[in-house]
């Protein structure tokens, strides 16, 4: 079968690779640091922030609203850090500051009452994005072990988003023609 969403294409395209890698919540990424101590795996919070958008938007749900203003206020952290210019050392030492710690705290402990509160039901959305974030949230709390690591990887998405739009679009065209030359279809 096609292990290209498996770990072992990853694997070897890593090889001995020692840093960090920066994702969505891919599980893949997440065993592939735990097998490997040298790689520093750190999910996205853009990720995290995008489905409580989500849920809020699609179910005006209060909590969602309550979780994306809350991880705003790590991002005005950020544009802080970056409008003053801080050096990466500058940026960890803020990063570790107390309204740093007690927004993350803040979060966490929400988040973890949502969920064990067994009397209030939610919405799938919204239950699927407390599970995702509670279940990467080590991982989100290592972008403040490095001022060179950032918030999330929206930058570098971004960056990709033309090849991998180009590829689905070449993977179509290409489906497509052998559907014509083998089965006469016209499409």
């Amino acid at each position: 079968g096609d292990d290209s969403r498996g770990s072992r294409p990853i694997e070897t395209f890593l090889g001995n690779f020692l840093g960090s890698i920066q994702s969505d919540g891919y599980v893949v990424y997440k065993h592939l640091a735990e097998a490997h101590p040298t790689c520093e795996f750190i999910l996205c919070w853009s990720h995290v922030r995008n489905k409580f958008a989500m849920t809020f938007e699609a179910n005006k749900d209060a909590n969602a609203g309550w979780f994306v203003l809350k991880i705003g206020e790590l991002y005005k952290i950020e544009a802080e850090c970056i409008l003053k210019r801080l050096k990466p050392h500058e940026i960890k030492k803020r990063r570790c500051q107390d309204d740093v710690t007690q927004i993350l705290t803040s979060i966490y402990k929400k988040a973890m009452k949502l969920l064990n509160n067994k009397r209030k039901h939610y919405g799938e959305m919204m239950s699927k994005s407390l599970s995702y974030m509670i279940y990467g949230w080590e991982e989100l709390q290592n972008y403040r072990k490095d001022g060179c690591y950032t918030i999330d990887n929206i930058f570098v998405e971004r960056a990709i988003r033309p090849f991998t739009v180009h590829r689905k679009t070449l993977c179509f065209l290409v489906a497509k023609r052998v559907l014509k030359q083998h089965w006469h279809f016209s499409l």
